[in-house]
């Protein structure tokens, strides 16, 4: 069954007005006056990236066993450990495509190979104004730099490698996980195993 989407016209909406409410080294926390379509003046609390930065989040399968290439990283945000696809900032000058790799690299050890890139898309949109590209990545296990992945993460970051068979994937959507697990991957989880 084709389903189509159903594009909606733009909103009247716009943001009238930006009051900062606090800066740090990588976040602006503002609240911002915005024009409702039927007259009234609104406010909402926004973050941003104090750099403009967009990011990269990279959908790595391992070939050919199909396992997901993910990390296990402490995020002080939740005070938690949480399972997600690796991800990172674009530096200023870089593609998107270069990024991704360059942060699979960095995060898992794993060299890959682009597939398709998606272009930048909100994540949060209730919150924040991040947008995020998905890089779909193949990394081939059998070849000789995949052998043995030596990550090599920031050192402000906690960041272990996880490869996922699909079999452990249900695991994820239950209720007992022992860790946070991003949305983004419980989602595509969900999508997959759901055939939504």
């Amino acid at each position: 069954m084709t389903r189509s989407l159903r594009v909606t016209t733009p909103s009247d909406s716009r943001i009238s007005k930006r009051k900062a409410l606090g800066r740090g080294q990588w976040l602006l926390l503002e609240e911002v006056e915005w024009e409702h379509p039927e007259g009234q003046s609104l406010t909402w609390e926004v973050v941003r990236r104090a750099r403009e930065q967009e990011a990269v989040m990279i959908l790595a399968i391992a070939k050919p066993s199909g396992d997901l290439i993910l990390v296990d990283q402490y995020r002080p945000a939740t005070d938690a450990q949480c399972l997600e696809f690796p991800a990172g900032l674009v530096d200023p000058g870089e593609e998107h495509g270069e990024a991704a790799l360059r942060e699979l690299k960095e995060e898992t050890g794993y060299h890959g190979t682009l597939d398709r890139l998606i272009p930048p898309r909100v994540v949060g949109p209730g919150v924040t104004s991040e947008r995020i590209s998905l890089a779909i990545v193949t990394v081939d296990e059998n070849h000789p730099q995949n052998l043995n992945p030596q990550p090599s993460p920031e050192p402000s970051e906690s960041i272990r490698c996880v490869r996922l068979p699909k079999s452990q994937w249900p695991s994820l959507l239950e209720d007992q996980t022992p860790l946070e697990v991003d949305a983004k991957l419980a989602s595509f989880i969900a999508g997959v195993l759901l055939d939504v």
